[in-house]
């Protein structure tokens, strides 16, 4: 049947495409298993965090991050002592695959694939699978400790984007013994094949998977989120507030929401123009108006935007009026301690910033 050449990104979490210039060398998978079993038999399994496919930095790739996210994975043991450790990040141009030897050990070569590959040799029912490894460090054939393959990711958003995941299996040699590996726990294939005019089941449950990592957008020198505002007394009955902004990541078409429950109407057709020429769609206008703005935030002080309103307070038999009582950034509140709801007082002409119903 030759040699069927089989894609498991759909048994594994999916990689992107990249390479390296090295040798290439292939292990059949039954050796592989027969040490995963010798491993196993003296009490040692495969336990990277992360295998079958769970993946925790896909936890944290919603949204940018200060510093690059590590995960470690370790291999298999082929004693108490001998296995290596596997660090895997990236940062804004590249990933990172990091292969260390425990304690005192060294290697003597380490072959990644990556992107994942997997292969079937002959014919399909002999289920004769092995992982393709397409890159390979031997140091020159001088026992090594440590050594990171670095891959280029390319143009964000073009090339590679926060979540796409990287998939790969690694082997190592010359840590005292049979050589460890790391890879996803083994998955199940079944399908038939014809034996003259009969056509018979097969399964295979040797077929190789990968483990994975999701890739994270570094946040370029952004700070801490900062919401805050200043409010006085603009003439009788005006009150003028200035909201200050800037997000912990940088924000395009943002929708903005400030509530403002008792003031004047102050929109002409839907719409009301702030004094810094910011325009905003009213909704309720006189009844908790809502007023709503689109735009981008930066995520930095120096970038902080400025919201200025100029509202006439709704004074009400009881001689106050709530000004302002909340602020929502697509949907998520940012009101903290130090921004209190803002109120009114008819009577003295007099603000008060308090979160009391009363």
């Amino acid at each position: 049947m030759g040699n069927l050449k089989l894609k498991f990104l759909g048994l594994a979490l999916v990689g992107l495409i990249l390479g390296a210039c090295s040798q290439t060398g292939t292990y059949e998978t039954a050796d592989l298993m027969n040490e995963q079993a010798a491993a196993n038999k003296a009490g040692f399994n495969l336990t990277p965090f992360g295998m079958g496919g769970a993946n925790a930095s896909l936890s944290t790739c919603a949204n940018c991050v200060a510093e690059p996210v590590v995960q470690s994975f370790t291999t298999t043991s082929n004693n108490n002592d001998n296995y290596a450790d596997v660090e895997v990040w990236n940062d804004m141009e590249k990933l990172y695959i990091k292969v260390t030897a425990n304690s005192s050990n060294t290697m003597e070569e380490i072959q990644l694939s990556y992107p994942f590959d997997s292969s079937l040799s002959g014919q399909a029912q002999n289920c004769n699978y092995q992982i393709d490894y397409n890159n390979t460090f031997d140091n020159g054939g001088i026992p090594f400790s440590t050594h990171t393959f670095e891959f280029e990711l390319g143009e964000f958003e073009t090339d590679w984007n926060k979540c796409d995941l990287e998939s790969f299996a690694l082997r190592v040699a010359g840590i005292s013994g049979q050589p460890v590996f790391l890879q996803g726990q083994n998955d199940t294939v079944s399908g038939t094949y014809t034996q003259g005019q009969n056509t018979l089941p097969f399964t295979c449950d040797n077929v190789p998977t990968a483990v994975s990592y999701a890739l994270h957008e570094i946040c370029s020198g952004c700070d801490e989120e900062t919401f805050s505002y200043e409010a006085i007394v603009a003439g009788t009955d005006l009150v003028k507030v200035v909201f200050t902004y800037d997000a912990a990541e940088p924000l395009e078409d943002a929708v903005v929401n400030f509530t403002f429950p008792q003031i004047l109407d102050v929109s002409e057709e839907g719409v009301y123009t702030a004094p810094d020429g910011k325009q905003y769609i009213v909704n309720n206008d006189g009844n908790n108006t809502v007023l709503t703005w689109t735009g981008d935030i930066g995520c930095t002080d120096a970038e902080a935007i400025s919201f200025e309103f100029e509202v006439m307070a709704d004074c009400n038999a009881s001689g106050k009026a709530q000004i302002w009582t909340d602020t929502k950034v697509n949907g998520e509140s940012v009101k903290n301690d130090n921004t209190l709801n803002i109120r009114f007082y008819c009577s003295d002409q007099s603000i008060e910033e308090t979160n009391e119903e009363d």
